[in-house]
């Protein structure tokens, strides 16, 4: 019987149902079909570690036999890091919403920016929604600098809604990379906004209130 190896998830195409595995101590890249898994529970995720023997298929080596490697004491195959990491973003994401309601209330910002706040935040998932059924059928794919502008411009709590709820593309690690840079700066503009830099600007949307 072939060996075992241990190793990493380090990307993860859900929609595709296929991804890369860095094998412990190598950065050697194998490549893993959602098929290869060797029980069908939940799909896998970023970072998770499993362990799979090494085989060939269509003049490609690649990882058979792919299990979920057990952790001591957790009843979870989730990554802690990864948990802590979503737990940041969610809360970061209800912080953001909760602080642009009550700047409305106080008379800080004007009311129509919950309405362009609600309009951005819809477009978002469902332009995420859009291209996760795309996928699934082989369609035309929403341009991933289209779904990066709606989270730039403010829908990024709808945006990491639909990667958590519909799985897309929260395994493609290019993908988080950017989302996280459209939102820091995103939230830069809403700090500047605030700032007496920003004055300016704030007065003129007060003014179209």
């Amino acid at each position: 019987m072939s060996m075992r190896f241990q190793g990493k998830i380090i990307e993860w195409r859900d929609e595709q149902g296929f991804g890369f595995i860095s094998q412990n101590g190598d950065y050697k890249r194998v490549f893993v079909h959602i098929n290869n898994f060797a029980k069908r529970g939940r799909r896998p995720v970023l970072n998770d570690v499993v362990t799979y023997r090494l085989g060939t298929e269509n003049g490609r080596e690649c990882a058979q036999d792919v299990a979920y490697a057990s952790m001591i004491g957790s009843v979870s195959h989730k990554p802690l890091g990864k948990d802590r990491g979503d737990s940041l973003w969610g809360w970061l994401a209800s912080l953001y919403v909760s602080v642009a309601v009550v700047s409305v209330v106080i008379g800080s910002l004007p009311w129509n920016f919950l309405g362009y706040l609600a309009a951005i935040n819809l477009l978002s998932y469902f332009a995420y929604a859009i291209d996760k059924k795309a996928a699934q059928k082989a369609a035309w794919r929403t341009p991933e600098a289209r779904l990066h502008l709606f989270d730039l411009m403010g829908g990024w709590p709808a945006g990491l809604f639909a990667q958590k709820r519909l799985r897309h593309k929260s395994g493609k690690s290019s993908f988080q990379t950017m989302y996280k840079i459209t939102v820091l700066l995103h939230l830069m503009g809403v700090v500047w906004l605030f700032s007496s830099y920003g004055s300016a600007a704030r007065a003129l949307l007060m003014s179209g209130a």
